[in-house]
């Protein structure tokens, strides 16, 4: 059996907490050997759920974003958490009108129903992204803080043989 590398830290609830979350999960994912495919997917969906915080949540203290992983050659399991939805946030907040192209996204259990946006629609996507390639994701709330966690792996791979 693989072994299981596993990591925790608290990011700036900034860009540059993002890119730094970019940067410390490449180095793990290099760590673990993990298969290029399931690691670019991992990356692209670690950028997604930082900037969804980034743009819906509020940070956490010491304005922070808290991430967890673990990593190794066949899986990753990512885990971003937030302070919650912003309350200025129509998308976060369904009794709002939703913003002209912006698909409001509703809960259902832990499990969210991802919604199409519009063509058109300059945003919206992020989520979708996440859906299509992980194995499964979930969302919960906890203590105040909202944590989405995301399984990949080389099952989730059309290419892993």
């Amino acid at each position: 059996m693989a072994e299981v590398v596993a990591f925790e830290t608290e990011v700036p609830f900034t860009s540059r907490g993002a890119d730094l979350a970019r940067r410390l999960l490449r180095h793990h994912l290099a760590t673990a050997g993990t298969t290029q495919v399931v690691g670019e997917n991992a990356l692209l969906v670690l950028h997604e759920l930082v900037a969804n915080s980034l743009d819906h949540g509020f940070p956490c203290p010491n304005e922070t974003l808290h991430l967890a992983w673990e990593t190794s050659p066949e899986a990753v399991v990512l885990r971003v958490t937030d302070h919650g939805p912003h309350p200025r946030c129509e998308r976060c907040h369904p009794h709002r009108a939703p913003a002209a192209g912006l698909p409001p996204v509703t809960a259902d259990g832990a499990r969210l129903q991802v919604q199409q946006p519009e063509l058109d629609a300059p945003r919206g996507r992020g989520l979708l992204i996440v859906d299509g390639l992980s194995d499964r994701w979930e969302v919960t709330t906890h203590a105040g803080a909202t944590t989405v966690e995301v399984h990949l792996t080389t099952a989730a791979d059309p290419k892993a043989g």
